[in-house]
Parts: C-alpha cells; sequence; structure tokens
C-alpha cells in the first residue's frame, strides 16, 4: 500500500501563508501594472504571485501596459521553449485586436542545423 504524501497539506499550508503574510491582489496588480509602465526588464524573473498569468492576464485589459503585459506573458509561459529575453516577439495593434507572433523550439532538442524544428506561435487578444 502506498503512504499518504503530505504534498496537498504542504500545498494548502503555502498557499495560506501567502494569503495571510502578502499584499492584496490589488496591491501586486498595482505594483505589476507600474514596472510594466515603467519598462522594467526585471519583471520577467519576478515570482509567480507578483507576476503571475493571472495578473498578466488582467493586465491586458489595461490599454496603456497591454502590449508590454503580452509580451511579458509569452515570454513568460515559453521560456523553456527557446524564447529567451533576446527573442524577437512582434506584437501589432490591429483595429479591434493585439496581435503577436513569435518563433519558439521544444525543450530538450539538440540545437545541430539539421534536427531543430523552428516553430511559429501565434496570439490575438481581443479585448
Amino acid at each position: 500500500p502506498a503512504v499518504a504524501s503530505y504534498a496537498p497539506v504542504r500545498l494548502a499550508a503555502r498557499r495560506l501563508c501567502q494569503t495571510v503574510t502578502g499584499e492584496s491582489w490589488m496591491e501586486r496588480f498595482q505594483k505589476l501594472q507600474a514596472a510594466l509602465k515603467s519598462g522594467e526588464q526585471k519583471v520577467l524573473t519576478w515570482p509567480p504571485h507578483e507576476a503571475g498569468c493571472n495578473l498578466l492576464a488582467h493586465a491586458l485589459s489595461e490599454k496603456e501596459v497591454q502590449v508590454k503585459a503580452l509580451e511579458v506573458l509569452i515570454r513568460r509561459s515559453y521560456r523553456a521553449f527557446g524564447v529567451s529575453k533576446d527573442s524577437t516577439i512582434r506584437i501589432e495593434r490591429k483595429e479591434d485586436s493585439l496581435e503577436a507572433k513569435w518563433k519558439f523550439r521544444h525543450p530538450g532538442v539538440p540545437c545541430d542545423a539539421k534536427g531543430m524544428t523552428v516553430w511559429q506561435g501565434i496570439a490575438k487578444v481581443f479585448p
């Protein structure tokens, strides 16, 4: 018989500690929004509770930071896929949406010229 793990309890305890001792969601969002406005480059390395997908997704609704928020969201989501801080992500503002295009490769694939397949990523954001 398998022994029960403490992982679920540890996860719940960690979430509770972050909730009790951390900043509120709105305070974290305002801090992220200010960093995006200022062009802060280290947002990519912030921990998830400070610049996670939920906060970045909400920032997509804010006109003045939505381009930078989309870039950071893509870079954070695809960092294991070869999209680094030096990779180019083209973001265009269309009539009623944002469109982003970038190239990535699958992790663990050798980087030799013959075997490496580069994929094209596309994202569209509608308000």
